[in-house]
């Protein structure tokens, strides 16, 4: 199983960034993605607005998110 160190670790080398560069971007991306999930959501015209598949993605990705935030 991957540790969250280790997975820090691999996106940063893959990426060519230092660790305390990749954690930070993590992060940023960890508070805006709901954010802009639940915007475009919310646009009628965006097609994902009343599926119950894309609020369940959406739940998933607040709950990742900030389990990601909090370590």
């Amino acid at each position: 199983m991957t540790t969250p160190r280790l997975t820090t670790r691999l996106i940063a080398e893959s990426a060519g960034l230092s660790k305390a560069q990749t954690r930070k971007r993590i992060l940023e991306l960890a508070q805006a993605l709901p954010k802009a999930a639940r915007q475009l959501q919310s646009q009628t015209e965006s097609g994902f607005s009343g599926h119950s598949m894309v609020e369940r993605i959406i739940s998933l990705l607040e709950q990742r998110a900030t389990l990601t935030c909090v370590d």
